[in-house]
């Protein structure tokens, strides 16, 4: 066996470990191999406290895999972190009008179909699908979808 494929086998092996121990999630730093340990909840706040990579020596949320988030809740800091990328993105996020699931636009038709809930809307108009108006600008592309689908 080559150097370069037992050093492969080893990190497959570690990799292996951390996933089959409930006390341990694999650190979410780029090209890190380290590990996060779980602490133990604190009783009187009732939070886990922070986890220290034992390979990068980075701080995070055990629970959310966040930087470490301190006075925040995890769902603070997710909604946070998604609001601080929405913004200059704004055209391509929005929501689901029917579940509130965060989605991003990459390209193709406007018609879109929420992967959660399988609700369907235009993204120009924000129209349920199959009602939809005359004054959207893509209004021509769903009559072109629905002649392609057969209605």
């Amino acid at each position: 066996m080559s150097q370069e494929t037992y050093k492969k086998y080893q990190k497959f092996i570690k990799r292996l470990e951390i996933y089959k121990n409930p006390q341990l999630k694999g650190c979410p730093t780029i090209d890190c191999e380290g590990a996060l340990k779980m602490g133990k909840i604190n009783p009187n706040t009732n939070s886990l406290p922070a986890s220290v990579c034992c390979e990068c020596h980075r701080a995070y949320c055990y629970k959310c895999l966040n930087l470490w988030h301190p006075g925040e809740t995890c769902e603070e800091k997710i909604d946070k972190g998604y609001d601080e990328w929405a913004n200059p993105n704004s055209e391509n996020v929005g929501s689901c009008k029917n579940c509130g699931i965060k989605i991003e636009k990459e390209g193709g038709c406007p018609h879109m179909i929420c992967q959660v809930c399988k609700h369907e809307w235009c993204w120009v108009c924000k129209e349920d699908f199959p009602v939809h108006t005359e004054e959207c600008p893509n209004y021509h592309l769903y009559l072109e979808i629905l002649d392609f689908q057969g209605g």
